[in-house]
């Protein structure tokens, strides 16, 4: 498939790289806000004690690190020092962001029902683009809100313009920095009082909308494109499994005090063990045996297709 990008391939390459990194960081906040919205909606606001204590360090740690993971994500996307993504673009990458776009209809298809009509044809076409055209003005005011300083092209960036796009990001993200630096990075270096404010859940999820909104609009620059892997929208899932999992273990417990102390001894046949910790360890015996007669060492032991499918009827 032909590619409209007039980025470099190198720089190209390098802008999906940081989108499906970006798509790992929103699958991490979105399973964070399954969980303190399970947790919140179990509890009914109510205070609780954590009796699953590696559990509930667990996810503040994963809290914890998706702060510094993206505040790291964005420095090095950024800083000068680092020698980010917006610090390599030279020459034409720079201008691969300019405002203007040279439209082509294989680009911009227009599908026709019914008989051929030229003039309803362009009409169309005239409409996609102006709405495209918008679309784009919106991504250059946001990139670059005091317009561009080239005196010979105009809406064409340069250093001066994307020196201060990496400016108005460093202030951006501050907040985000100074979490990651007081609270949850380098806290026991500090001897000084912290004075930055600890962000809530909701906070770095709005960090991360901007790392999203700030890949497209260079992509959509880049390539008149919206098609990319930044798509994935961090929010809560209702009824989350997984969410609801790391709930149990933090309200209740360990699994043998939630499965046992609750409902007492499966209901097994006797040659079968009756406590989970002993069906636990039967389990984990049979997946074992199972990956040891599929004669694929090199398989997860746990892979699930390894299992005999269940009998029809059974």
């Amino acid at each position: 498939m032909k590619s409209y990008s007039r980025f470099s391939e190198e720089v190209r390459a390098s802008l999906r790289s940081h989108e499906d990194e970006l798509v790992r960081f929103a699958e991490r906040v979105t399973h964070l806000l399954s969980v303190e919205q399970e947790l919140t909606k179990v509890t009914k606001g109510k205070p609780f004690f954590p009796y699953h204590w590696p559990a509930w360090n667990m996810l503040v740690g994963e809290t914890n690190m998706v702060v510094v993971d993206l505040s790291s994500w964005a420095l090095g996307f950024y800083e000068r020092d680092s020698g980010g993504f917006l610090r390599k673009l030279r020459g034409e990458d720079q201008k691969a962001l300019r405002l203007q776009w040279k439209y082509e209809e294989a680009q911009l298809p227009v599908i026709m029902v019914g008989p051929p009509d030229p003039v309803g044809e362009r009409t169309i076409r005239r409409h996609v683009e102006d709405v495209n055209r918008r679309a784009r003005e919106e991504a250059f005011g946001r990139l670059f809100p005091f317009g561009t300083t080239r005196k010979d092209q105009a809406n064409v960036p340069c250093d001066a313009d994307v020196s201060g796009l990496c400016d108005r990001l460093e202030v951006q993200f501050k907040a985000l920095h100074d979490d990651r630096n007081q609270h949850r990075a380098h806290r026991y270096e500090r001897k000084q009082p912290k004075t930055a404010k600890m962000l809530e859940l909701s906070d770095v999820t709005k960090r991360l909308q901007e790392c999203q909104v700030l890949l497209a609009d260079l992509r959509f620059l880049s390539s008149n494109s919206t098609f990319a892997s930044y798509g994935y929208d961090p929010k809560a899932h209702v009824d989350d499994e997984y969410a609801q999992d790391i709930v149990d273990l933090v309200l209740l417990g360990d699994l043998r005090t939630i499965i046992d102390a609750e409902y007492g001894p499966s209901k097994t046949p006797s040659a079968e063990p009756g406590f989970y910790h002993q069906r636990r360890i039967a389990h984990y015996e049979r997946l074992h045996a199972l990956h040891d007669a599929a004669g694929k060492p090199e398989e997860p032991f746990n892979n699930r297709a390894l299992l005999p499918m269940p009998t029809p009827g059974a």
